[in-house]
């Protein structure tokens, strides 16, 4: 077998890293835990594990910040056009109309704020709510389309948090805290040039080693 089947072999190797698996764990978490709640409308929160599931806290944290506020923006928009299409639709339906303004205001909104990110969440929560022909309470469903984000956000950040932190762990996936605890001692330095000239300086009142050898012959 040469080289190149097993280069072949090993880019083809199936491999679960931590993070895979943790996001696998936190769906799993969230579905169990819907299940034991009796909440259907588990979507959003597993999507957002699953976004907020990041190799550093840092991106996992930016991310769920990103995506709560645009859950509460995407929200907040879609219950008042919600509730403005409902006052007009007496004479005409505006729920087309109302969409394609209400996700550019949107965007404009967010890109004024300096939340890009949150973009694309804030519109898939407005549209989720406008084109809702069958909600008697769109507020009620707002905040809980917003609890579901969250929950998913709170998984995900305690399982990457507690099981095998990545912000603790070194270049190679060890743990940064024993990064150096059997790194090799360096090397012995040798001493400066003084120091050599010190210890080889003959003794205050001693002849230097060239006289000395003169006076024996």
């Amino acid at each position: 077998m040469n080289s190149t089947e097993n280069t072949q072999k090993k880019r083809f190797r199936l491999h679960v890293g931590m993070r895979n698996f943790k996001t696998g764990l936190s769906v799993f978490v969230i579905l169990v835990l819907y299940h034991f709640l009796g909440r259907t409308d588990n979507f959003l929160a597993v999507t957002s594990a699953i976004i907020c599931m990041r190799d550093t806290m840092g991106k996992s944290i930016s991310l769920a910040v990103d995506r709560i506020l645009g859950t509460a923006i995407g929200a907040a928009l879609g219950i008042g056009l919600y509730y403005l299409n409902t006052v007009v639709a007496v004479k005409v339906d505006l729920t087309v109309i109302l969409a394609a303004l209400g996700v550019m205001l949107l965007i404009t909104l967010c890109n004024f704020l300096g939340q890009n990110d949150a973009i694309v969440i804030g519109c898939v929560v407005f549209l989720v709510i406008i084109l809702q022909r069958n909600q008697d309470n769109p507020l009620y469903y707002s905040v809980n389309r917003l609890v579901d984000t969250l929950v998913g956000i709170v998984v995900a950040l305690v399982i990457n948090r507690f099981i095998k932190n990545p912000d603790t762990r070194g270049p190679h996936g060890d743990n940064a805290d024993n990064t150096n605890a059997c790194a090799p001692a360096p090397p012995d330095q040798p001493p400066p040039d003084g120091a050599m000239a010190q210890e080889n300086a003959p003794a205050p009142g001693e002849p230097a080693q060239d006289d000395a050898h003169i006076q024996e012959n």
